[in-house]
Parts: C-alpha cells; structure tokens; sequence
C-alpha cells in the first residue's frame, strides 16, 4: 500500500512540473533547439488535495515525448563592434575633418651609403694573402745549401728547397657573433666574401661561434653547433673576433683570457696556425695571447707592410708553453 501511494505522490508532482498547453512545450524546444515529435495532448495539472486517494495500483502512464533535433535555420543578429576611446584625453575634433597626407615619394629618400671596408679594397687582396700563407718547402732549389754539401763531400739525401709562403692549405674561419662584434656585422661579412676571393671557395670553411669556438661553432641556428672541431694538420685558423675586449662589466657569456689560451692551446696540439684579426688597436690587446697567435688590427691603418713584419715567413704555429 506504501509503495503505491509512493508512486502517485510522484506522478502528481511530475505532472505539476509540465507546462498548461501544448504551446508552453514548443515554446521551451525553440529555446532548447529541439522539435517535438508527436507531442500528444498534455492533461491540465490539478491541484494537490490534502488527503491523498488510495491507490491500488499504478496509473497508465503515457508514452514518453520523444526529442529530436531542430532543424530550422536560425536567424542571423547583425552587429557592429565601436571602438571606445578608453583614454582620460580624447581625440580632439580637428582630428576626424582633416585631410590625409600624401603617399611617401621615394623620390626624396637616399640610398644607403656603401659599406667601406675596414681593410682598403685596393690593398685588401695584399693583405689577407700576406696574411693567410703558410710556409711551404716547395720554392725553387736552395742552391747555397747544395753547394754547401758539395764542396764538403756530403752525399746529398734530398733536394733543399726555398721555404715560400702559399694558400694551397686553405683556412677555416671562424666568425665571432658574440654581443661585442654586432657593431661590425657587415665589416665582417665584407671581409668573408673578400677572404673567399682570395683563397676560394673550396678551401674556406666557415663556422660561426659566441664567446669561444670551444662552447659550440658551426652554422644555422645556435642551439645546433656541434662540438668545436679542428681542421687538418697545418691548416690555418682565421678569426674575426674582439677577443672579449668589448666585454662589459659582470657581463656573462664573453670568452676571458684562459678561455683564448685554452683555445690557441688546442689549435697547437692539432698543428694548425692561429691568426685573428681584431678592430681595435694593439694596445688593447691581451697581453697574455700575444705569444699563443697572430693578432692583426682589423682597420684601415693595416697595410701589406704591416703584415709583412708581422708574417715575415707566413703564419706558424705558436710553440706549447
């Protein structure tokens, strides 16, 4: 008897919840998106008694409204988005009237002024190929030596020759991108396209690096060098780097003076000249490396003299100390 009259309780409170009329229903499937599908006719809602009939069995309960999507097309609601002048000053009304400039003439723009090289271009090419030759024992017969020998009954083992200088090694330059050359970019790709005239293009390997090769040289994207790695026995190494002179002050990520010896140091042990040519003047050179390679001011005051004092024999390799 208790579980019946359970389930009337409900039905009664179910039925209460339902709209008054079919339209109350359409009206709640528009907003839902939905369409009924037979909806039937819904029976009015009564009012609860107070004292509830007996029931001696369930009420036949109607089938159920079933839902299905609503297939109409929606209308569209047009709107336009302004702009509000969010700032305390607004625009002053000149503003809105006034006439728009001309379109910029290129006319009275003028063209960038040409690079100018920090080596001259009329002496540049006597300058990197004084600069960049290694010795070789290829010269013509050292005729003082032979005679030499043959006057004092010597058997000659082998054919003396003349040391000359030459570029058949080629080089492999390595071009500092580091926080202290930025000002020198174009110079420096002025003297790389210069250094690949002068020794060619198949014998120049290019690398790029920040603060030492030894953290990482290679090209494309920084985070993809490899491991430094030094070329062939006897090939020179040329940099175009500040060796850290511009560092500034409790700035991390510059080479320091042990990392340049730690650097020179490889370079002997693998039997390759080192030569760097650096933009700022000899007295602001480290001391310290003038013994470990070859420095060369990277600027206009640089003739083939100079370097001819300074490579008077070609480049060699500096002595493990």
């Amino acid at each position: 008897m208790s579980e019946h009259s359970d389930l009337a309780d409900w039905l009664r409170a179910v039925n209460n919840l339902q709209p008054a009329s079919d339209e109350g229903i359409d009206a709640i499937g528009n907003l839902l998106g939905l369409r009924l599908k037979n909806p039937g006719k819904t029976p009015p809602a009564s009012r609860r008694k107070t004292v509830a009939p007996t029931v001696t069995e369930p009420a036949n309960l109607a089938e159920p409204t079933q839902l299905v999507p609503y297939n109409k097309p929606r209308r569209r609601m047009d709107s336009v988005l302004t702009q509000q002048n969010a700032s305390r000053n607004p625009a002053p009304q000149w503003l809105a009237a006034v006439r728009h400039l001309d379109a910029t003439d290129t006319a009275h723009i003028y063209p960038a002024l040409p690079l100018e090289p920090l080596f001259p271009a009329r002496t540049s090419r006597a300058i990197l190929s004084g600069a960049l030759a290694t010795p070789s024992s290829s010269g013509p017969l050292h005729l003082a030596k032979i005679i030499e020998s043959v006057s004092l009954g010597e058997l000659v083992r082998f054919i003396p020759r003349l040391s000359i200088p030459t570029l058949t090694r080629g080089i492999q330059l390595l071009i500092d991108r580091g926080e202290g050359m930025q000002p020198f970019a174009a110079d420096q790709a002025a003297l790389r396209a210069a250094l690949v005239r002068v020794v060619g293009r198949d014998r120049t390997e290019v690398l790029y690096f920040e603060g030492s090769p030894l953290w990482g040289a290679g090209i494309g994207p920084k985070d993809e060098w490899p491991e430094y790695q030094a070329p062939a026995q006897g090939t020179p190494v040329v940099m175009l780097t500040d060796l850290g002179i511009a560092q500034p002050p409790g700035v991390a990520g510059f080479a320091g003076t042990s990392d340049w010896h730690q650097f020179a140091q490889v370079l002997s042990r693998a039997g390759c000249p080192l030569l760097a040519f650096v933009p700022y003047p000899s007295r602001r050179w480290p001391s310290e490396l003038l013994k470990r390679m070859t420095i060369l001011q990277w600027d206009r005051a640089t003739t083939a003299s100079v370097v001819r004092r300074a490579v008077p024999s070609g480049l060699k390799v500096a002595k493990e100390t």
